[in-house]
Order: structure tokens, then C-alpha cells, then sequence
């Protein structure tokens, strides 16, 4: 039985990737290493020697194993996906680095104890990363608008709810939206100055960032593009 272990890592220079290969026979002891760049070309036909006799190919779930899992199963490779967190280091290795975690990893498959996780769908991917990206953000925002309302109550001993926090802080997203606009187009700087002729400076971006924020509603409500001509007739 052959086995082999591709671990990517990253040297110290320009973050430059490597890939390290080990190969596992049926006897323990004969094993080989190498290194590759990122080309799959290289490390592919390192593989296609042993495709007869290759029992599997394991990849270390690392944060960009995309792209040499979707290259090894193009070519009919069958690809176990090492899952790192449910993986438990053996305690008797003296190093701990790629080339003795490839062996490791090798040694684990050979003995069908290999932690494993799911290599999801290419096509589904983006749209999951989307939503983990998203309840990443949704987390963060609940921790601000907790720590913001802590040191408030902390220091002035008034408990200010989320929603007033939200309104704050959007309010002055508008007025940032109001000041780019104002400088990119040409709609929102004709209208800008007409408004400042009138009255001041402050009325006038508070008026285009008012606009902004009426623009974005319908946007959100009609599902329909930006259109300037229209806001600003």
C-alpha cells in the first residue's frame, strides 16, 4: 500500500508556498519527502508513478486546501481531507514540523484512524464561506455594541440600548457616504452645492447623506441598481 501526505506550508521568505510530500509504503520504514512549489503540475507527476498501487491521498485542512484538493480530484485521485482540530499529536515524536506530520498523517491513514473532514461541493463553497463570513460580522457587531454599552454604563451610569447605538453610528456612515459622494459624482455634487448656496456646509451634507440613506431603502426594498438621475432629477 502507498499513501501519501501533502502538507502546505509557507517559508519565512515573501510567504512563498511549499508543499511538502510524503510517500508511506507497506513497510514503516521506507518513506520519502520532498518539496514542491505551488505547481501542480510538479507534485502530480510526482503522484502519477504510484496512481496504480495509491491507496489515498491525504491533504491537511489548511485555510487554502481549495485548490489542491479540486487538482488531485480532477485527476482521480481519491483525497482524504485531514482534519488538524480531531487530530492528536503522538506524543513520542522529537520534531514537530511538516515533514514529520506528513509522515504521522500517513501513519494514521495506513491504519484507517484518520480524522477526517468534509470536502464540500466546489460549487456550494463560495455561498458557505459567504455565510461563515457573515455570522463572523454579525458576532463582531454584537461584541462592539456590547463593550460600547459597558463602558457607558460604566462611566456615566446610563444603560444606552443597541438601537441607539445603530442609529449613531449609521448616521455618521451616510455623512462619510455623502462626503465621497459629493467628490465621485457629479450628481451628488451638483445637488451638494445647490444645497449649500442656501443654507451652509453642515446642511448640505447632512441633505446628501439624507438622500443616500432614502436611496439605499428603495434600493434594498425594489431590488434595483443605483440610479442618480432618478434621486436627484
Amino acid at each position: 500500500m502507498v499513501v501519501f501526505v501533502l502538507i502546505q506550508g509557507l517559508t519565512p521568505l515573501l510567504f512563498q508556498q511549499i508543499i511538502t510530500l510524503a510517500s508511506l509504503m507497506s513497510k514503516i520504514e521506507g518513506f520519502t519527502r520532498k518539496s514542491y512549489q505551488t505547481i501542480c503540475t510538479e507534485y502530480l507527476f510526482e503522484l502519477a508513478h504510484f496512481k496504480e498501487d495509491l491507496a489515498g491521498v491525504v491533504v491537511e485542512s489548511t485555510f487554502n486546501w481549495y485548490w489542491l484538493v479540486d487538482g488531485l480530484q480532477e485527476k482521480g485521485y481519491t483525497v482524504h481531507l485531514a482534519n488538524p482540530s480531531a487530530i492528536k499529536q503522538y506524543e513520542g515524536l522529537k520534531y514537530v514540523d511538516d515533514r514529520w506530520d506528513s509522515f504521522w498523517l500517513a501513519h494514521l491513514l495506513r491504519l484507517n484512524i484518520l480524522p477526517e473532514g468534509y470536502i464540500y461541493p466546489k460549487e456550494e463553497r463560495p455561498l458557505r464561506d459567504l455565510l461563515r463570513r457573515r455570522l463572523l460580522f454579525v458576532r463582531q457587531r454584537a461584541s462592539h455594541n456590547l463593550s460600547l454599552q459597558s463602558m457607558i454604563t460604566r462611566n456615566v451610569g446610563y444603560n444606552l440600548c443597541s438601537n441607539e447605538i445603530k442609529k449613531k453610528y449609521l448616521s455618521w456612515a451616510y455623512v462619510e457616504a455623502a462626503h465621497f459622494a459629493k467628490i465621485h459624482c457629479a450628481h451628488s455634487k451638483s445637488f451638494y452645492h445647490r444645497k449649500k448656496m442656501k443654507t451652509n456646509t453642515f446642511v448640505a451634507t447632512k441633505a446628501l447623506s439624507n438622500k443616500l440613506a432614502r436611496a439605499s431603502y428603495y434600493i434594498m426594498r425594489d431590488q434595483v441598481p443605483y440610479d442618480p438621475v432618478k434621486l436627484f432629477g
